[in-house]
């Protein structure tokens, strides 16, 4: 109905034009009444309603459709990637060179630039589009073939790749790829290990839940005072009460009269370990820190919170003292003196000294290790010069104390160890 509407209008402008110009009007007339009008005629077919192809109407039928369209490009698509050519790997060489050594890929073409990866110790470089043809059909390995690089291996992967891995003795090995005239060259150098590093060293908890256990893992504030730390703070004071009282956070300031019993971990009193076994009774009066020198000390662990793995006693947290391990070969003894003096009196009993001993050795898979250390207090002078009476085990007092260790390794994973301690003052 619209198309006959507009050939209307049309026309009733064009009966316009003509009333109003007359002279035109003729002239037109005249002009196109000689003119033979031909009809407009097309070559272009106008698709018929019954020659296009039916509209979908589930999804089964608009599935197929796609997938019928989408078959003449994946064709063409697989076509391509099979027309490329696979190059062939006719050859592997191992030249010599002073850092290493050298991997050369014999090809008739050039290969594509491999993608590399470590593994471990391991180099691997993959090579996409191509293919290894040895004489002998199989792939190439070569062991030891120089100092630090423990095996070199070339094989076929699916999907035609080959990978050429280089396995280091200690470390990854450091590989420069270069393009050759017929192929791929691999030069080779032994990788350097990597020290260790802070973060990389893993301080191991045995307190917290009586197993080994990262540091990082236990679910409490744990402080951990290693050796070194120790040797440090025993230049100024060789009594462990005074140490941790330095060392540790939260734990009590050490009292004049040496005991343990009024230091505590923020409030509550601490459960003292050595070795992980309990040192705390109703009868130590205080004296557990003093059960061992400080030089057969090889780590403290102070787990801070209430526990009752232990059983009673660690309401504010675990003291573990842990003793030191012996020589991993060998024997080994050390011997130190230390001299102390009071500030006030310079005479003979204000001055004490100490006297430790440590020998240890391995032999097989029997370790032991001996410690006995002597130590005499120097009495104490107030301001006036007037000795201050003994009071505890800080001054004017004398301690002996000995301890041996013996440790038999049954397997790799599992050893049998014994301490026997002996404290006299």
């Amino acid at each position: 109905m619209s198309h006959w509407f507009s050939v209307g209008v049309l026309g009733v402008g064009a009966i316009a034009v003509v009333m109003a110009q007359p002279g035109l009007a003729d002239e037109i007339l005249s002009t196109t009444s000689d003119t033979e009008i031909s009809p407009i005629t097309s070559e272009t077919e106008i698709p018929r309603l019954q020659n296009t192809e039916a509209i979908a109407t589930t999804v089964d039928e608009w599935a197929s459709q796609i997938s019928a369209q989408d078959i003449g490009g994946i064709e063409a698509r697989e076509t391509d990637l099979l027309s490329q050519a696979i190059v062939q790997i006719t050859g592997v060489r191992l030249v010599p060179t002073e850092g290493g050594v050298e991997i050369v890929l014999e090809t008739a073409e050039q290969l594509p630039t491999p993608a590399t990866s470590v593994v471990g110790n391991a180099l691997v470089a993959d090579i996409a589009n191509a293919t290894l043809v040895l004489p002998d059909g199989g792939e190439f390995q070569e062991v030891s073939p120089a100092e630090g690089i423990a095996l070199i291996s070339v094989a076929n992967l699916p999907n035609n790749r080959v990978r050429v891995s280089v396995t280091g003795q200690d470390a990854p090995p450091v590989a420069e790829i270069t393009t050759v005239e017929q192929g791929l060259a691999f030069s080779i150098a032994p990788g350097v290990e990597a020290g260790a590093t802070d973060s990389d060293a893993i301080q191991v908890v045995v307190t917290a839940t009586r197993t080994e256990e990262d540091i990082l893992n236990v679910p409490r504030s744990v402080t951990v005072i290693e050796r070194e730390e120790i040797e440090e703070a025993s230049l100024l004071s060789n009594n462990l009460s005074s140490i941790l009282g330095t060392l540790v956070p939260g734990f009590g300031p050490p009292t004049a009269t040496g005991s343990t019993r009024a230091q505590n971990l923020r409030g509550r009193a601490a459960l003292i370990l050595i070795d992980g076994i309990p040192q705390n009774t109703n009868t130590s009066f205080g004296t557990e820190l003093f059960a061992i020198d400080p030089t057969a000390i090889e780590r403290i662990e102070v787990v801070r919170g209430p526990s009752a793995i232990y059983g009673n006693g660690a309401t504010g947290g675990i003291i573990n003292i842990i003793t030191r391990r012996p020589v991993e070969e060998g024997l080994e003894s050390e011997v130190a003196l230390t001299l102390t003096s009071d500030l006030v009196s310079q005479e003979e009993d204000g001055f004490g000294y100490g006297l430790e001993y440590g020998f240890s050795g391995r032999d097989g898979n029997t370790d032991f290790r001996l410690g006995a250390s002597f130590d005499s207090a120097r009495a104490l002078f107030d301001a006036d010069g007037d000795r201050i009476p003994p009071n505890g085990l800080s001054n004017d007092n004398r301690l002996l104390n000995l301890l041996a260790r013996v440790g038999v390794d049954i397997t790799d994973e599992t050893a049998a160890r014994g301490n026997l301690q002996h404290l006299q003052q």
